[in-house]
């Protein structure tokens, strides 16, 4: 009588914390509940409180062994159908949700759960479309509408999706604070959600915090996505606007416009190069010669790198002066070897 008195406890004090909307407390009663009991009302018992807490795969699991044990237990294939839709699988989850119905057509709760899917289908489906025909304000609101309807738990993959779906749509619309509110959910959700790292970067990019969005991008190469492509683009992509954002300003420093011509760099150059020349900063303290002197020195880097056209295009592309020069020696090797071989692998171009 004691023991099952104990059960009976654990059952109720479990439900009553999942009534409450805590699974967290719920889990360790139904989990000293299944300890002592393989009945399957205490395994569907322990499954809500995991879909409570957002593990997916658990429940999955969970609910194919009872499947399996049992193919008429209409609650099993409920709770599985919520567990397919909190994992992003909304057809599965209808599938199950039709045949939870088929075995009691009196199960109010599958009924609700199919409006459910079919209503979060609809928003997704629009804010997809939207998307497509580049309608980001109608993508960023039909998200936060299948979010809403949703109602997924935090950890569940299916936040994850809708998060960084909202995120990239807020990205486009240059809302880059609240894509990065997204973001931080989708991958609280989801520390591996590739596509809300790749979007928070971007709006890192856009913000100028480059140097945050490298340390993020290197962390999830070092992490999972070692030979990943997009992410070492990206990273590579971060480690260059670093490097950008560092480079002298070479036309402000000669005092032209960008679309300045070669004589007007030129003639740039002798005035500002007169200016700080070492004959008319001789005198100076020595903090204002070294200021001047390391001027004088970027006013000639400037005027090479900017009178040069493949220079120049490099510069005016994003490249800093190491890279600049990496890539001509980088050509003239190349060069030199088509001259090595001869012009077309040596049978001449003519």
């Amino acid at each position: 009588l004691d023991f099952a008195t104990r059960l009976r406890d654990w059952q109720a004090e479990g439900a009553a914390a999942l009534e409450s909307g805590n699974p967290a407390m719920a889990r360790p009663f139904f989990a000293s509940l299944c300890q002592h009991t393989s009945a399957p009302g205490a395994k569907l018992w322990m499954t809500r409180a995991e879909l409570g807490l957002g593990l997916c795969d658990r429940a999955l699991r969970t609910t194919r062994e009872l499947i399996i044990a049992d193919p008429n237990l209409a609650a099993a294939y409920r709770l599985r159908a919520e567990a397919l839709l909190f994992s992003a699988d909304l057809d599965q989850a209808q599938k199950h949700l039709k045949q939870a119905l088929r075995l009691d057509p009196d199960d109010a709760g599958a009924g609700r759960a199919m409006k459910k899917v079919r209503k979060l289908e609809g928003h997704m489906a629009t804010a997809k479309q939207a998307v497509f025909t580049r309608d980001f304000a109608t993508a960023a609101a039909e998200f936060s509408h299948a979010i809403a309807a949703a109602a997924a738990p935090i950890h569940a993959p299916l936040s994850a999706t809708l998060h960084a779906e909202r995120a990239a749509a807020r990205l486009r619309l240059k809302e880059y604070d609240e894509a990065l509110k997204d973001c931080a959910v989708a991958i609280y959700a989801q520390d591996d959600c590739k596509p809300a790292w790749l979007t928070k970067a971007e709006a890192l990019h856009c913000l100028g915090r480059h140097e945050e969005a490298a340390r993020d991008l290197q962390a999830v190469k070092d992490g999972f996505a070692g030979n990943d492509t997009q992410i070492n683009h990206a990273l590579q992509r971060a480690q260059f606007e670093i490097r950008k954002k560092k480079r002298p300003d070479y036309y402000a420093l000669l005092r032209v416009p960008s679309v300045a011509s070669a004589l007007e760099i030129k003639a740039a150059y002798k005035a500002r190069a007169l200016e700080f020349h070492p004959d008319k900063t001789a005198t100076l303290e020595p903090k204002d010669k070294a200021e001047a002197e390391e001027k004088f020195k970027l006013i000639g880097e400037a005027l090479e790198i900017l009178t040069d056209d493949l220079k120049r295009k490099l510069w005016n592309e994003g490249y800093d002066k190491e890279a600049i020069f990496e890539r001509v020696r980088a050509a003239e090797r190349a060069a030199a070897q088509h001259n090595k071989d001869g012009c077309c692998g040596g049978g001449g171009c003519g």
